[in-house]
């Protein structure tokens, strides 16, 4: 009776190994192609920026009186964003801004894309 129930013991104990063995390794492939999907995704924007010949620049610019985000948008977005929205949306959370109100001479960064590859 003992014997039968070390037995039993040891395959549970043997199943239960091979069991989290599984789980390592299913968790593990499951990171590893998530972080290939989202890495080629990156390397597929940048690609196509470059394809086009356009790469995407930042600048540093001092708001001006009477500057607002879409005054920006309207100077600096073009082609390559998707809507003057989204150009907005970024530059808000490039510079960690909360909301849409500009102070006169304070900097942000705004993007920009250019045909020129600079170093």
């Amino acid at each position: 009776m003992k014997e039968k129930r070390r037995k039993q013991g040891r395959i549970t104990k043997k199943a239960n190994r091979i069991r989290h063995r599984a789980i390592l390794w299913a968790t593990s492939i499951f990171l590893v192609l998530t972080f290939s999907i989202l890495t080629g995704g990156f390397i597929a924007r940048a690609q196509r920026a470059e394809e086009n010949g356009r790469y995407k620049y930042f600048t540093s610019i001092q708001i001006m009186p009477g500057d607002t985000l879409w005054t920006l948008a309207d100077q600096y977005c073009d082609e390559n964003f998707r809507s003057k929205d989204a150009f907005i949306r970024e530059v808000l959370r490039t510079n960690h801004l909360l909301d849409h109100e500009l102070r006169e001479g304070y900097y942000l960064i705004v993007p920009y894309y250019s045909t020129e590859r600079k170093p």
